[in-house]
């Protein structure tokens, strides 16, 4: 840790300063304590796609949002597209594509990741 007044403190810009100033704002807080709304994590499953190439996942945990929701198509077949259909807090729905634009066979493969949006992102 930083000495008052050490170089790392006075020096303007420095990333350094600001993580030492934040430390003794919470040291100095002490037993000050603040409730927070806890919002699950990231989640992420591995689903097979219907004969019309639509897939739909229930999250483990419905979100205070709706979460930035990535996929990617895996199979022996050839390349795929996933196209997101809607997002709600709690489900997501995603239709598959190959690469020629035709319904992704049936048991095609994807990877779904669901990500919680923070305070302070834009919107």
């Amino acid at each position: 840790m930083g000495i008052r007044m050490s170089d790392a403190r006075r020096v303007p810009g420095n990333p350094l300063a600001g993580v030492l100033r934040s430390t003794a704002r919470t040291a100095r807080a002490g037993g000050r304590s603040r409730v927070v709304a806890v919002s699950p994590g990231p989640a992420g499953a591995v689903l097979q796609c219907t004969a019309d190439g639509s897939v739909e996942w229930a999250f483990p945990a419905a979100y205070q949002a709706p979460p930035v929701v990535t996929a990617t198509v895996v199979g022996p077949w050839r390349p795929g597209v996933a196209t997101l259909s809607w997002v709600t807090e709690g489900r997501v729905a995603l239709q598959l594509w190959d690469e020629y634009g035709a319904s992704a066979p049936s048991g095609t493969t994807v990877h779904v990741t669901a990500i919680p949006v923070g305070p302070g992102v834009a919107e």
